[in-house]
């Protein structure tokens, strides 16, 4: 490769990241819908055929930015399922932590409250959900079987569903900001004190374990 076809590569390279990175803050503000992809090209201050020519459509925009984030709560959701299969013995509460803390953990990053309200967003949507349930799809038959350990008692298409439930929920409870929980709390008269990740798993350990009353 010659050094000016280097250059342009690095240079369209350096485009496309940026125009992820202004997608990614403006869908978490104001959720994917609601912003035009002439919008990001604006805010991003690239040429106008960019974001045509990078990404063609908005579902491929979407799905470059869960991608590129990905690895990040992913490999480390994987690793843990693989370090439960390897033991004898499980409890509930670390299967769960093996759910909430790779997401949870987003947030010590700086780009993790907007990926984290993003992932929220797309979670949710009728159109585009498929798109993170497909690049999430290695790790949830692994991850399920190991729910299954901790609830025999549960029959599998109520595991199943609940699992979708709180997979959802997760994304959704950890986007929304302590505040916005604190100004709740505080018009009914109780404290504020923020959530930690083992509140969550305390939680989603409830709902995936509860006992199970069939007709």
């Amino acid at each position: 490769m010659s050094t000016s076809a280097r250059t342009r590569r690095k240079a369209g390279d350096a485009t496309r990241l940026r125009l992820m990175r202004v997608a990614e803050r403006l869908f978490a503000q104001r959720g994917v819908d609601a912003v035009s992809l002439n919008e990001i090209v604006q805010a991003a201050k690239v040429n106008g055929a960019a974001i045509h020519y990078h990404f063609r459509t908005r579902e491929r925009l979407i799905e470059a930015i869960i991608r590129e984030r990905q690895p990040v709560w992913g490999e480390r959701r994987l690793a843990m399922v693989r370090e439960l299969e390897a033991r004898d013995n499980v409890t509930a509460r670390e299967v769960v932590r093996a759910l909430v803390e790779p997401i949870a953990a987003l947030k010590q990053h700086l780009w993790g409250d907007d990926y984290i309200n993003f992932l929220g967003d797309v979670a949710s949507h009728r159109r585009y959900a498929v798109i993170l349930h497909t690049v999430g799809d290695h790790y949830t038959p692994p991850y399920l079987k190991q729910l299954a350990r901790v609830t025999p008692h549960v029959p599998d298409r109520i595991r199943v569903a609940r699992f979708a439930y709180v997979h959802e929920f997760l994304y959704h409870a950890l986007a929304a900001t302590d505040r916005r929980v604190a100004m709740w709390l505080e018009t009914i008269g109780e404290s504020s004190a923020a959530w930690t990740t083992d509140d969550f798993v305390d939680l989603l350990t409830g709902a995936l374990t509860a006992p199970v009353h069939e007709p």
